[in-house]
């Protein structure tokens, strides 16, 4: 397995406090807020948090599936995670949408192989939800996080060996080291 058995014996399962349409939630949001301590008036910031998507073709064969992630501060905790094999392509942004806006407007990360492209174009373009990441194509430099304003940019990550294996090498250190929580 990628993760180490000793540290998958240690790992906790923890029961989620709520369960809707596939969607486990381990920890409400924590919204921004605006507080007024002796007549000022205060923005408390919430949590800071990221979606991270994969998509299948809603036949049955695969799951798509996402968890939400507290990026607040390290160690990054799973605060949620959605997980359906009949979800169709067409109605899964809309599920995307609806739980990173709950989640304090959440970046959003879709893998774009195969129908992955048309989840974060819908996700993007048609429900308009502008946290979704935006990745710069850089040639043999591979892909980069860009804020968008370079000429070859795509919506979501192209996975490749390279990209799978830095992917699974970063995982792996951050749970092995306890700096990602997951449930």
């Amino acid at each position: 397995t990628l993760i180490s058995g000793s540290k998958l014996k240690n790992l906790s399962w923890i029961v989620p406090k709520k369960r809707i349409d596939g969607l486990d939630i381990y920890e409400d949001p924590v919204l921004d807020s605006i507080q007024t301590i002796s007549g000022k008036t205060f923005k408390v910031p919430g949590r800071t948090y990221a979606i991270m998507v994969d998509v299948a073709r809603g036949l049955g064969l695969d799951y798509s599936a996402f968890s939400v992630i507290d990026v607040s501060e390290i160690p990054y905790r799973q605060v949620a995670k959605y997980r359906s094999k009949e979800i169709s392509p067409l109605i899964y942004p809309t599920i995307i949408y609806s739980t990173a806006v709950l989640y304090n407007n959440a970046f959003v990360l879709v893998e774009i192989c195969d129908i992955g492209a048309q989840v974060a174009d819908i996700l993007h373009y048609e429900l308009e939800y502008d946290n979704v990441i935006k990745v710069a194509i850089k040639g043999k430099q591979g892909q980069q996080v860009s804020a968008g304003h370079v000429k070859r940019i795509q919506l979501g990550v192209k996975t490749s060996s390279v990209t799978k294996k830095s992917g699974c090498a970063n995982i792996k250190n951050m749970i092995e080291t306890d700096n990602f929580i997951i449930n």
